[in-house]
């Protein structure tokens, strides 16, 4: 039975950094403080658990920048406890807290008899000092670099873990060889939770699984394959080399045709967790030829053409020899022989890959492999072709639908990727129940469906848009309700005394331009020629000001560049336009009657789709705690009034097209 809780304090959602805390009845450990920016944020945290003069240990895994800048933060608010670091860097750590070794305490901490901590050390994960700490009982692991997660997301799905594991790991340590070391290490121990410094919570039934896995991944960082002596002097770690090349041969041959070359030979390979070398009577260099000249005798010279990059890479960069056999004769003409045998095998190969990769190309480039339909550049092709080059029947039209999910983004961000493709799947599913034969649907350059009608009228083509929204509003093949805003754009709205290009180009930039009005509107809008505007608008700004002359000023100031202004003067009444309005940037005030700016981007924050709206601080008082506050809460700019009114009008041009993308 546990004994203790596991706080985490969570920074910087998209990147998920978090500190920890571990909380007992008589103790409690912050682990990983982290970042000077963060600093009043997480004083913020620990003091709704327990006081900061409460807290007995902080334990620095690493010594980095990112870890222990809110450490003298915390001690100028009263911080009392003992610091423990690796001791190659105890004695730069410019704080008075009382820091201790974990060395010198035996790389153990016991509180009480059922609670004791063991550090671990994990060198160059990513830094020489790291470590990791351990909870004997409570099988749990903290670490700072390894089982990190970069763009963690809300998918828990083990592909989705070892993804985002894989992309830290191959940024930030040093290769795949000190990984494996440190895994070695953590064998001893029955680790069933891990707690890292970047990323999510791994729990007990994935973390068996990325440990079988993350030993198999490969990828070299680092130039610890040479180890220097002087100026002139240089080691190679040869052993490291051939692992490398072994890991390059087992993208191509299976790891059983591997091992069998080198049995009966000096070099002895382990085959589990990771093809390696596990012992050789070999020494340096002669490791390394005896390494290759084994595989060209057993394999021939396909193989080490298959190495030959890879050796070419380390010669480059770490001015190591090639191995003895590419300098041979032998191979030099065992490699041509070769090469004249397959040249006409290769080149009708060649072709044969040719052929089929025109025809995989041709789709690729006509068909979205998402829904399997005829993209947009297939529709245009077809309306200078065909469609716009004779007039419809009589009483008749042309007229595309452009078509969106309102929730697509949402879905994207909620749910992830693969669940905003089957929206626009099941969005195709549901135009084909109901559309006539005569009906064409294409995928845009775009989250949207374009429906193309080839014979038509304005009655008939409303009366579908009615009838499809409808439809789409009820159905339930979609993961959560949904609306679409639709544009309907007919022959009647170009000018068809144009070149057949410039209508087919004016037909679809209308259709933009009204879809992006609607949506404007609200969520389920259709719109056409009978429902536009009669002056368009570039965006929306949300105003949150009580100040009349400040109100007055900014409407004048954006409506001459073609913004809408909405003004309100309290955050309650802000909200609930934000939820109905599609808003392109919020400037508010700090000070307002009611609650203050800050906590209207408080709340914003707390709402996924509303987080990353600019916000914009106007206020007379820019100072420290402005600035402190600001950063705390990802606002984008703080500008103090009086203000200019050209660098007012630069933010919100730079937000609105950052906004589009």
């Amino acid at each position: 039975m546990k004994t203790y809780t596991v706080h985490t304090f969570l920074f910087e959602p998209k990147l998920r950094r978090n500190a920890y805390l571990i909380k007992g009845n008589n103790f409690a450990v912050l682990i990983d403080p982290g970042m000077r920016k963060h600093q009043t944020k997480l004083l913020k945290q620990i003091t709704e658990i327990i006081a900061i003069d409460q807290i007995d240990v902080v334990i620095l895994q690493n010594t980095q920048t990112d870890n222990v800048g809110a450490l003298p933060y915390l001690e100028h608010h009263g911080l009392k406890a003992m610091v423990l670091v690796n001791d190659r860097i105890m004695r730069d750590l410019d704080i008075n807290l009382a820091v201790q070794s974990i060395a010198n305490i035996y790389y153990e901490l016991v509180f009480s008899d059922d609670f004791k901590l063991q550090f671990i050390v994990t060198p160059f994960l990513p830094y020489p000092e790291s470590f990791v700490t351990y909870i004997e009982g409570g099988n749990e692991l903290f670490t700072n670099g390894l089982f990190n997660q970069l763009h963690s997301t809300e998918s828990r799905s083990v592909a989705t873990i070892k993804n985002a594991i894989q992309q830290h790991h191959e940024l930030f340590m040093p290769s795949s060889e000190f990984v494996r070391f440190g895994l070695k290490k953590l064998k001893a121990y029955k680790v069933q939770g891990v707690y890292p410094s970047m990323g999510s919570f791994i729990t007990k039934d994935t973390i068996s699984s990325i440990l079988r896995w993350l030993p198999t991944v490969d990828f070299y960082n680092t130039d610890q394959v040479v180890l220097t002596k002087g100026e002139k002097n240089k080691q190679y770690n040869y052993v490291a080399l051939c692992n490398h090349m072994l890991k390059r041969l087992e993208t191509v041959f299976e790891r059983s045709e591997i091992t069998r070359i080198f049995v009966d030979s000096p070099i002895v390979l382990e085959r589990t967790p990771s093809l390696e070398i596990q012992s050789t009577s070999l020494q340096k260099v002669a490791l390394w030829n005896a390494f290759f000249e084994r595989i060209y005798q057993k394999k021939g010279v396909k193989w080490l053409h298959i190495l030959e990059p890879l050796i070419k890479k380390y010669q480059k960069n770490y001015n190591i020899r090639k191995p003895s056999i590419y300098r041979s004769t032998m191979m030099q003409q065992s490699s041509k022989i070769e090469t004249l045998d397959a040249s006409k095998q290769a080149l009708e190969e060649k072709i044969t890959a040719l052929n089929a990769k025109m025809v995989e190309t041709r789709d690729h480039l006509l068909k979205c492999p998402i829904t399997r339909l005829y993209n947009e550049m297939f529709l245009r092709q077809h309306l200078l072709s065909n469609d716009f080059k004779t007039p419809p029947p009589v009483n008749t039209t042309r007229a595309m639908v452009l078509i969106q999910v309102d929730q697509l983004a949402q879905f994207n961000q909620k749910y992830g990727k693969d669940v905003g493709d089957e929206t626009l799947r099941n969005l195709v599913y549901t135009v084909d129940r109901i559309k006539h034969e005569d009906t064409l649907v294409f995928k845009q350059n775009g989250p949207g469906l374009i429906v193309y009608k080839h014979k038509t009228n304005v009655k008939k083509l409303k009366d579908f848009a009615l009838r499809l929204r409808s439809t789409i509003e009820e159905a339930t093949v979609f993961i959560e309700p949904v609306t679409v805003s639709m544009a309907l754009v007919t022959l009647e709205d170009i000018d068809t005394k144009t070149s057949t290009i410039e209508q087919v180009n004016t037909f679809f930039e209308i259709a933009s331009k009204r879809l992006e009005r609607g949506k404007r509107k609200g969520s389920g809008q259709i719109t056409d020629a009978s429902s536009e505007d009669s002056a368009y608008v570039d965006g929306n700004i949300l105003l949150v000001d009580e100040d009349e002359t400040n109100q007055n000023l900014m409407k004048r100031l954006f409506e001459r560049i073609h913004y809408n202004v909405i003004i309100v003067e309290d955050i309650f009444e802000a909200y609930t336009v934000v939820e109905s309005t599609q808003i392109d940037v919020i400037i508010s005030e700090i000070n307002l009657s009611k609650l203050d700016g800050f906590q209207f981007k408080h709340k914003l924050n707390s709402v996924p789709k509303y987080r990353d709206i600019p916000f914009i601080i106007a206020s007379h008082h820019k100072n420290k705690d402005v600035i402190m506050r600001c950063n705390d809460l990802d606002i984008d700019v703080i500008l103090q009034k009086p203000f200019i009114p050209e660098e007012l009008i630069g933010y919100v041009k730079r937000f609105k097209e950052s906004w589009r993308r």
